[in-house]
């Protein structure tokens, strides 16, 4: 993808007190009615509206968590990939240039990240009826496994993720779901998030 406003972006100075949030979900933003039939939205979709955004007066779009997930119709926190990008908004093309279009509007993008919990498939390794002692698990949250931040390979993929994640679709920053629930888990898990905070 040849990114075309990035530098529109980068002189861009606002300072995150200053950020106008809209939080979005792509599956229920801009939705369409065919027929009878609710169509869910899609990257596409959202691009059409972005003179709606822009009128709103925001500086900023807070993507719910975009990457690969178990459900069609998933808020996105039940994630099965770090990278992957859900096949139901579009594909990885089409959010790169809808991020490229909220940059020529000075727009910044800004996604959900959730590191509190993690689907087994990403955590449990082997599968096992011992699944509490797995290397990368470390029991169940209100809300899915736990991933076991005291084990550095697990600490390198989350981190790897992000970057990478901020890197391929030039994201300008992550809200992080939950957070106090990783913060509280143990210092490791603590030292990680001033780690992320700091790369």
């Amino acid at each position: 993808y040849k990114w075309k406003y990035d530098e529109k972006i980068a002189k861009l100075v606002t300072h995150n007190n200053n950020l106008i949030i809209d939080q979005l979900w792509p599956l229920t933003f801009n939705k369409k009615n065919k027929k009878n039939n609710y169509v869910p939205g899609t990257f596409k979709d959202v691009s059409e509206k972005i003179p709606y955004l822009t009128d709103l007066g925001i500086n900023a779009i807070e993507f719910l968590p975009l990457n690969e997930t178990r459900f069609d119709a998933s808020w996105g926190y039940a994630l099965d990939s770090l990278l992957i990008i859900e096949k139901n908004y579009g594909s990885a093309d089409d959010f790169k240039s809808l991020v490229d279009q909220l940059h020529q509007q000075k727009i910044k993008v800004i996604t959900d990240v959730v590191l509190n919990h993690i689907n087994n498939s990403l955590l449990r390794e082997p599968l096992t009826a011992k699944v509490n002692t797995s290397k990368f698990y470390n029991g169940n949250s209100g809300w899915g496994p736990k991933p076991r931040f005291e084990n550095i390979m697990v600490r390198k993929i989350l981190m790897d993720s992000m970057i990478l994640n901020m890197r391929d679709y030039h994201l300008d920053g992550f809200r992080f779901d939950m957070i106090e629930h990783v913060w509280n888990s143990g210092v490791v898990a603590a030292k990680f998030l001033q780690e992320v905070n700091q790369i």
